[in-house]
């Protein structure tokens, strides 16, 4: 089960902090002493470095949020996408209510992904969504700086993404997997000179993940090469395995019901392949995140959850030939998957802030509003149903 480890960089060996199980997207206090972390979709802890009491600091809605935790004793997190995903949202590290971040309205409509702190400034250094922006490359994203007192919000380094600032005033930042490093002006919105590539640092691999500890020790995941990413592949009933046509590294492979195509998310967008010919069809292109795609009965259509930057999450349906336009059906504050299409109608898995994740039916001819199936008090989640249509299959926590 996933939990968090902690080791010195001269020791050999890792230990394990206790009550840290299921425990996501962990960052340090600046003192070191305690490690902040988002145990599920609505909780953010701590647990001091050492080990000892896991303590709760904020509950809401944190599906995929990323923080950070200020000298002055703020955690500030992001939040899902929605009708604010630039806002911020900050806490007391010693717990409290989460609220708002001062944001400009326009500011508040770039979703922004990882939150990092700026020592001896009233400011966060961001990732943020730029959609549709020319201001910035295809990448979508980019480095941005922002006051917290005044909540003014500058653009850095377009295609850039998880700065970190160095106590020398430089901004370490990842793009197009080189890191890079540009010096912060001494007004704080904007980079001055032309970044340069850290390749001295890296060796000239390509860096996937990495942090800088305040003092100027840096770690690094490299990525990996072709050669060893994940490929999609079929595997016959006798055990044989192999690769589909076309080179693929999409997530969560849905069949079609007569088993000819295949529909998935490859880069944030709906796909489906022909499995004879390895034909791809496109069927998602809308700025946003694009995911769970599924088949409905006879396998006409596709649907699939989708979040628009400004706009509530959304469930959205095409033809799944990609002829016609993307229909919006069914629209939520909250984060959900597609989980099956039936004739009886579509299931969702739902995060609630209340009841977690819950399996509701929705109505794709009428939606009006989803129909609960499961809103227990535990998590039910990876609903499936029977070919026949009849029987639910679901994950759930109740028995621990």
């Amino acid at each position: 089960e996933r939990r968090l480890y902690v080791r010195d960089l001269d020791e050999p060996a890792a230990r394990a902090l206790p009550g840290t199980e299921g425990a996501l997207a962990p960052f340090f206090s600046p003192d070191g002493e305690w490690v902040a972390f988002f145990a599920d979709v609505s909780s953010l802890e701590k647990v001091p470095v050492n080990g000892g009491p896991v303590a709760t600091v904020a509950t809401g809605n944190l599906r995929s949020s990323r923080g950070t935790w200020t000298e002055d004793g703020w955690i500030v997190v992001t939040q899902p996408v929605g009708n604010r995903p630039g806002e911020l949202l900050r806490v007391r590290a010693d717990g409290g209510s989460l609220e708002p971040v001062k944001t400009s309205d326009d500011d508040a409509r770039d979703p922004v992904s990882t939150v990092s702190s700026v020592p001896g400034s009233p400011a966060l250094l961001l990732t943020i969504g730029t959609w549709g922006r020319t201001s910035s490359d295809s990448d979508g994203r980019a480095v941005a700086i922002q006051s917290v007192e005044s909540g003014q919000r500058r653009e850095l380094a377009p295609g850039g993404n998880r700065p970190r600032f160095l106590e020398s005033g430089h901004v370490v930042y990842r793009h197009s997997g080189r890191l890079m490093a540009g010096k912060l002006h001494a007004d704080g919105t904007k980079l001055t000179g032309t970044p340069i590539p850290l390749e001295g640092v890296t060796g000239g691999q390509e860096v996937a993940w990495f942090d800088v500890s305040r003092n100027g020790v840096m770690t690094f995941l490299p990525r990996r090469d072709d050669g060893q990413r994940t490929r999609l592949a079929q595997t016959d009933r006798n055990g044989r395995t192999t690769p589909l046509v076309a080179d693929l590294n999409g997530g969560d492979p849905r069949l079609s019901p007569d088993g000819t195509r295949l529909a998935l998310n490859q880069q944030q967008d709906v796909w489906v392949m022909d499995l004879g010919r390895g034909a791809l069809t496109r069927i998602s292109s809308a700025p946003g995140e694009d995911e769970t795609a599924t088949w409905s009965p006879y396998g006409r259509w596709i649907a699939w959850a989708g979040s628009r930057p400004g706009e509530p999450r959304a469930l959205f349906r095409r033809r799944s030939d990609g002829s016609g336009a993307e229909e919006q059906l069914w629209s939520d504050e909250r984060h959900f998957h597609v989980a099956s299409w039936t004739d009886a109608g579509i299931v969702l898995t739902v995060a609630d802030p209340e009841t977690e994740w819950d399996v509701v039916l929705l109505d794709p001819d009428g939606p009006v509003e989803a129909t609960p199936l499961l809103s227990q008090t535990f998590n039910e989640s990876s609903a499936r149903v029977s070919p026949d249509g009849r029987l639910l299959a679901f994950v759930s926590d109740e028995t621990g």
